[in-house]
């Protein structure tokens, strides 16, 4: 299942699924092997399961983590954080990592990072580090009352799934990635074992074809939008454990499930998972993403995982590394440590100077060069990190509008720009049009913003959001005069989704409304207003500067998806009327002919310039002095 998923969504856009089935089945077959441990000492019962955890689980890993960060390196100029990803992969806090670097806005791409699969290690390393200590308490502690332990999981299952449920609406990342909110899943299969142990001597009722229609509804479900996992994943569970719960060996999906094929698959299944996802991100680094290229990476997954079962997976796992189980214990986490030292202090370092490719031709590269300060030669100058927010963190912080604003003097009309990143992502052509139109241009930004003060904000940066709109615009806006302008620089891409719908009209109408109400506030005080419409869809091309461009090692096609611009005129339409409807109340600066030259709209402008500066579809100072032309013509027009 997650294997087709992350081949062709399409085919299955919920198979990853896939991993919450294994998370049943891994509580399940851990429980009843930790119990029928239970008359061992508690030093013996934890440290000889944490042994053989690490023996089955990090030699390969480990593996996988070098030669994979080795290999990214070769392919990626920007492999840092891939490496990041690998290296807390070892410790099992790769979940951890992907939901700080989920809610960091300028995060990388989840698509082209080679350790993205590792989250689901870190959620069952996290489980199984505290579980054995609960599992003996209950079983042995109690004086062997393993009822209390059951009610004991029923009642931390339900608030974790609860949690699950509130935040997958929430904090959506959270929910996805953080053990707490995954406790359940684990949980459910623990639960199946005990009940399993207690009902052997009076099994309970078997339905016929319960096999089969739980096997039915756990691949109907896979068919499900991704966007309903907080329904999928419920699904996939319940089904799972009716599996479980229901097996009957003398069933034709006991049959199926139990052939010489299925057994295999699942012997070698860790290595399968392990090795696809880094092959897969290599293989759209370099050959590509189509049916050939998806089909020689998928045999070479398979190769990979047969040599990585059969020479480390099980010769690792059933030779004795030391004596006892505390030294065994020890050498894992010495080798552990010493993988992670040659990651973090000997390839990191030296990373960039592994890349075999041509780097993209940027003035400023990545989305961190947003919030740099400026300053150009002739000494026009922006203070950057002082002009944004840049996480609630920054709630109450105060823009100084003379550090943050460059142009023309004495007494020159003024442009005040607010929007989220994409505002500062504009610096350059703003500045052009500082120093050659004579205006004074106050620039500020905040991360995560919406496009205007009203519109819903439910990201991980609302707070800041609201502050920024409530306290800090009307502050700067209050200092404008006569024949003054505000400038709205945001990405409208939640105004243009790939499928419109009654939500994405009603959202456009409120945006509507919005910018009416605020034309007319400002116009009682002659201030006028200008929009930035909706640019080309560049970051669902789930791609990267230095991979949208021509590299000799990717020599069949590159995997980004990127629109026509027929298409991108079509998605966008339902925008652009409702933008033209308000007339002469705003002035709209379209810059599509600049981030979209010619029939697709890709990341190379006209003559070969590289048009954004990051996965997030930021545009690069090449872009924003290019765009210049059509920012003097939008505000030198009603001079």
């Amino acid at each position: 299942m997650v294997i087709l998923n992350h081949f062709h969504a399409d085919w299955m856009p919920s198979g990853f699924i896939g991993v919450d089935v294994f998370f049943v089945i891994s509580g399940y077959v851990i429980t009843l092997n930790l119990a029928s441990k239970q008359h061992l000492r508690f030093a013996e019962f934890c440290l000889g399961f944490y042994a053989h955890r690490i023996k089955r689980l990090f030699p390969a890993l480990c593996l996988m983590v070098v030669l994979s960060s080795v290999a990214i390196s070769l392919f990626n100029p920007d492999a840092h954080r891939s490496i990041n990803t690998g290296w807390t992969a070892l410790f099992g806090a790769s979940n951890i990592f992907l939901w700080a670097q989920a809610n960091d806005y300028f995060s990388g791409a989840t698509q082209l990072n080679p350790f993205t699969h590792t989250w689901s290690l870190g959620v069952e390393e996290q489980f199984y580090f505290v579980f054995p200590v609960i599992l003996w308490i209950g079983l042995v502690k109690l004086g062997h009352r393993p009822r209390l332990l059951t009610y004991f999981l029923a009642a931390t299952c339900t608030l974790s799934v609860v949690s699950f449920l509130v935040y997958s609406q929430l904090k959506p990342m959270a929910a996805y990635y953080l053990m707490p909110t995954r406790f359940w899943e684990l949980a459910s299969g623990a639960m199946l074992a005990l009940g399993t142990r207690r009902s052997r001597s009076r099994p309970g009722r078997r339905f016929r074809n319960a096999p089969a229609v739980a096997m039915a509804g756990l691949f109907s479900t896979c068919l499900l939008p991704a966007t309903w996992f907080s329904v999928s994943i419920p699904m996939a569970v319940l089904f799972t454990a009716a599996m479980i719960h229901q097996e009957r060996r003398d069933h034709y999906v006991y049959d199926a499930l139990s052939g010489k094929v299925a057994v295999h698959l699942g012997r070698v299944s860790y290595s399968l998972y392990l090795w696809h996802w880094p092959l897969l991100v290599v293989g759209k680094w370099t050959i590509g993403a189509g049916p050939l290229a998806s089909l020689a990476v998928l045999l070479t997954v398979i190769l990979f995982a047969e040599m990585s079962f059969r020479h480390v997976e099980q010769p690792f796992r059933l030779s004795r590394w030391g004596p006892t189980e505390f030294r065994t214990l020890s050498y894992g986490l010495g080798a552990l440590s010493i993988t992670a030292v040659l990651l973090h202090a000997g390839l990191k370092p030296i990373a960039d100077g592994l890349y075999l490719g041509i780097r993209p031709a940027l003035a400023e590269r990545g989305a961190e060069s947003l919030a740099r300060p400026y300053t150009a030669i002739d000494g026009l100058a922006w203070a950057g990190e002082k002009c944004v927010l840049q996480s609630n963190r920054d709630v109450g912080k105060t823009i100084d509008p003379q550090a943050c604003s460059f142009g023309a003097s004495p007494n020159p009309r003024r442009i005040i720009v607010f929007g989220n990143s994409f505002s500062a992502a504009f610096l350059h052509g703003l500045e052009e049009l500082a120093r050659n139109d004579r205006f004074t241009i106050t620039l500020t930004s905040s991360w995560g913003a919406s496009a205007t003060p009203n519109m819903p904000n439910k990201s991980e940066w609302s707070a800041v959001n609201t502050y920024y709109w409530d306290k800090i615009y009307p502050e700067l806006a209050s200092s404008l005069k006569s024949g003054d302008w505000v400038f709205l620089m945001s990405d409208l891409h939640d105004f243009s989704p790939s499928k419109a719908s009654l939500e994405s009209r009603d959202l456009i109408g409120r945006y509507r409304s919005e910018l009416s109400g605020m034309a007319q506030q400002l116009g009682r005080r002659r201030v006028k207003l200008a929009v930035l419409h909706g640019n080309p869809f560049a970051r669902e091309a789930q791609c990267e500067p230095a991979i949208a461009l021509a590299q000799w090692f990717s020599p069949f096609g590159r995997p980004c998806n990127f629109y026509g611009k027929e298409d991108t005129l079509q998605r966008r339409r339902p925008l652009d009327i409702a933008l033209k409807s308000l007339g002469s109340q705003i002035v709209i600066v379209d810059l599509l002919d600049v981030f979209c030259p010619s029939a697709t709209c890709n990341y190379e402008g006209k003559s070969g310039e590289v048009l954004y500066r990051d996965g997030w579809s930021h545009p690069s100072a090449e872009a924003a002095r290019l765009s210049y032309p059509i920012l003097r013509d939008a505000f030198t027009a009603l001079r």
